[in-house]
């Protein structure tokens, strides 16, 4: 082993130490933060009436009429998997306390995600954690944390990063069964909610900006088709709630 080699090394090892410093220090911040919203209640003005109070969610009978779309009463939006999402918490979890702990476990998962997402585009750790820093801990996201009814976000921010991840792997190897997860994720994505309903346009950009590949139109159609759907279903689903 060359003295250069023995340098190389540890400086992994350095780096290393880092990263596990930078990822305690952002997962203690998280934790004290976060934790008092595991003593929260039911919020008087939504989720009570969504999601204490609706009884579509208190049987997995239901489970069909949830994908129905204007099925929940003043529900503005189709997000049909966020809703079994809270039928899973009303029927097996029953815990308003253990429901704010699924919120913020759900965001852990989507900090992570992130990591390996940026990973792939920032080399540097120095830009890569602060980055990271304000994802755990902006007050937007505090808010979609702590809000029970902000479950629609981090499912959603959950699927799409789990998507982009898939599609990534996809064009480097351009195994078909990536393709298939990427898309099913992208499905439960808008699913959860629409607003992501735009995130193809992000494939195309990185595979002409990122990958030596040309963008293959083939690819994309799936993914747009499913984004016209939602929002066909979301254009009328005002009309379909009052009709109920």
């Amino acid at each position: 082993m060359t003295l250069g080699d023995c340098k190389h090394i540890g400086e992994r090892v350095f780096e290393k130490k880092q990263r596990i410093i930078a990822a305690a220090i952002l997962a203690g911040l998280s934790i004290i933060i976060y934790l008092p919203s595991f003593s929260y209640g039911f919020s008087s003005w939504d989720s009570m009436q969504f999601i204490r109070d609706n009884e579509l969610l208190k049987s997995w009978e239901n489970c069909s009429t949830i994908f129905l779309p204007g099925q929940i009463k003043r529900e503005a939006l189709y997000i049909p998997v966020t809703y079994i999402s809270y039928m899973v918490d009303m029927i097996l979890v029953k815990s308003v306390s253990i429901m704010h702990f699924i919120n913020f476990a759900l965001h852990m998962a989507n900090l992570v995600l992130l990591y390996f997402i940026l990973r792939k585009f920032i080399k540097k750790e120095i830009i890569l954690f602060p980055l990271l820093f304000i994802f755990a801990l902006h007050p937007l996201q505090v808010e979609t944390v702590v809000w029970l009814m902000g479950r629609k976000d981090l499912l959603t921010t959950l699927f799409i990063f789990l998507s982009f991840l898939a599609y990534m792997k996809f064009r480097e190897d351009e195994k078909q069964s990536y393709s298939a997860v990427a898309f099913i994720f992208y499905i439960l994505a808008v699913l959860a909610k629409p607003s992501m309903i735009i995130f193809p346009a992000i494939f195309v950009l990185y595979d002409y900006l990122y990958t030596e590949k040309r963008p293959n139109v083939a690819i994309y159609i799936p993914y747009f088709i499913v984004s016209i759907m939602i929002y066909l279903i979301h254009y009328n689903l005002p009309k379909i709630a009052v009709d109920i």
